[in-house]
């Protein structure tokens, strides 16, 4: 298995938490409220991007990408502190505790920062309003920016820069696209009957990843 898997994977999980601010100042970005199924597109430094089709339900994400020729699909479940990496092809799946996948990724939530609405624009056929948002982790991650975010809490488009605790700095635009709202299937969210499953939970801190600062880099 090559190890980038794991790395970019984790590394749209991380883009997960810049794009759902939900600030303690200013006026409040609506969290999720709706289900949904889109296509995203995630360009960093450098000119890299990927793209992945995003189910949406609640807090419960799933991503499915294209990488080195393979299908990988990121789970995220907060409610149950779990980030699941599955390889379809493989019959195989990686589990680790969600805030721990997010800490050694130096990401942090970037939650409670402040949000300033500053315009209603549409984007790629969504009515959104544009907020000025700027924060830091408390760990040396600040995101300065903009969110483009419909009144049910749909982030159709988030462009700034992150700056991590080493000192880079990466560009990041996401944007969506083929957004269509609706209930989506609960099997989406668990893993398929018979995959194995590693749990990296249960190995040491240093095996879980890395900074993401380091990443967005290479």
């Amino acid at each position: 298995m090559s190890i980038r898997l794991p790395f970019i994977a984790l590394l749209l999980a991380a883009l997960t938490q810049i794009a759902g601010p939900r600030p303690a100042a200013a006026e409040p970005v609506p969290g999720p409220q709706t289900s949904y199924k889109a296509v995203e597109t995630v360009e960093v430094q450098g000119g890299r991007s990927l793209q992945a089709t995003v189910y949406r339900d609640g807090l419960r994400e799933r991503r499915e990408m294209h990488v080195d020729g393979q299908t990988v699909a990121i789970i995220t479940r907060p409610a149950d502190q779990e980030l699941l990496m599955l390889m379809p092809g493989r019959n195989a799946a990686m589990k680790m505790k969600y805030e721990r996948a997010m800490r050694d990724l130096d990401s942090g939530d970037l939650q409670g920062f402040d949000a300033d609405p500053v315009a209603q624009e549409t984007v790629n056929g969504l009515d959104t309003t544009k907020y000025r948002i700027a924060g830091d982790n408390g760990r040396g991650t600040v995101f300065d920016g903009h969110a483009w975010v419909t009144d049910d809490g749909i982030r159709a488009k988030l462009a700034g820069t992150v700056r991590f605790s080493d000192g880079s700095r990466s560009p990041i635009r996401i944007t969506l696209k083929e957004v269509v709202r609706g209930d989506q299937p609960n099997a989406l969210f668990t893993l398929p009957q018979g995959t194995r499953v590693m749990d990296m939970s249960k190995l040491p801190d240093s095996m879980q990843g890395g900074p993401m600062g380091g990443m967005m880099r290479q």
